[in-house]
């Protein structure tokens, strides 16, 4: 559901919301380069730690801009359902 409201669920794999449910069972540390994963974490109260970047300052939320007519969606789909072309993610706002 988190994953949901800022719109991370589209740039997550099954193995990153795994790593994120076992930190949560176990309380655990998560090592991560992800700023998906990292932003996430921050949104869920996890703690995590960036190996060879600087990490997140902030958390985004996402939303998806058609690369035909521009048009901006809160939901990622496979096409625009208004020109059919593909979608791409963008950085929508800091919480």
């Amino acid at each position: 559901i988190a994953a949901s409201k800022t719109g991370d669920d589209a740039r997550l794999s099954p193995v990153d919301m795994e790593i994120l449910a076992i930190a949560i069972d176990v309380k655990g540390m998560i090592l991560t380069d992800d700023y998906s994963i990292q932003n996430l974490a921050k949104v869920l109260g996890l703690e995590y730690k960036s190996i060879g970047t600087k990490g997140i300052k902030e958390i985004f939320t996402w939303k998806y801009r058609c690369r035909g007519c521009g048009r901006i969606f809160n939901e990622n789909m496979d096409d625009c359902p208004i020109c059919g072309s593909a979608l791409r993610s963008i950085r929508s706002k800091h919480i």
